[in-house]
């Protein structure tokens, strides 16, 4: 009886050891999958970041490498989809993006950047689902990237109520997005809200004043505000701006109707 009692005590540490020496080489294998994952992202954040593509090949293999380590990190299927998005493929993104997803469903940073691709995809619709799940997520902590995008899904389905709400919403939190600015500047014209429009396009150019679309557009608001002498000036800054582009010659036209 003592020796058996002996024996099972003799297979029970073994298997302790056996598992705290799985546990160890785990461990070990997440560490070394965490340092190729903190080198990738040290090529991806250099420069012009995702948009340079010697960045984005730097960072290819230490991602692989990664995920080969541990392959249940969400977050290194997260990145290596957004590689994919920048690189335009938009397969690859959606499937490593979908990978994430799949180990966390709360990962409002996936859901914000598989809108981005359905908006690369001309599946707009598709887009604002994602882009909603990612506000409606509580922990996620950069809503006013999600509710610039479905803005801006938003403005592109034709549904301007919302888009305006949704930009608003990010303006709130991060009111220096000229885009933003720009976009609900948009929105408001389509509403037929001007006054509203011209307080937006305003504010996108006393961030940035040298922007040719943005000053046609509030040229054409205060034109049909009837200040002309106003639209005029900001037509006349298209043209000096980009004076060979296609909105310079719109701008070209409103001048002549103008004088």
């Amino acid at each position: 009886m003592g020796q058996g009692r002996g024996a099972r005590l003799s297979i029970l540490v073994t298997a302790v050891v056996l598992l705290c020496s799985a546990c160890a080489s785990m461990e070990v294998r997440r560490e070394e999958a965490d340092a190729h994952y903190q080198m990738a992202n040290s090529y991806l954040q250099q420069g012009r970041g995702f948009q340079d593509e010697t960045n984005r090949r730097m960072a290819y293999p230490e991602l692989m490498e990664a995920i080969r380590l541990d392959p249940n990190n969400a977050s290194y299927y997260l990145v290596l989809g957004t590689l994919y998005l920048y690189s335009r493929e938009f397969l690859k993104a959606e499937s490593e993006i979908r990978k994430a997803l799949d180990i966390d469903p709360n990962l409002g940073d996936a859901r914000n950047n598989l809108g981005l691709v359905f908006i690369e995809q001309g599946r707009l619709n598709e887009a604002i689902v994602e882009f909603k799940k990612a506000v409606d997520n509580l922990s996620y902590q950069t809503a006013e990237v999600a509710y610039f995008n479905l803005g801006r899904a938003s403005f592109l389905v034709g549904n301007y109520t919302e888009a305006a709400e949704a930009l608003n919403r990010s303006l709130a939190i991060l009111p220096a997005n000229v885009e933003a600015r720009f976009f609900l500047g948009r929105s408001y014209v389509k509403l037929g809200r001007l006054r509203d429009a011209e307080k937006a396009f305003l504010a996108a150019l006393e961030m940035d004043p040298d922007t040719p679309r943005t000053h046609y557009e509030l040229g054409v608001v205060l034109f049909k505000l009837d200040r002309k002498e106003e639209a005029s000036q900001h037509f006349q800054q298209v043209v000096k701006l980009d004076p060979d582009s296609e909105i310079a010659d719109q701008a070209r036209t409103y001048i002549k109707l103008l004088r």
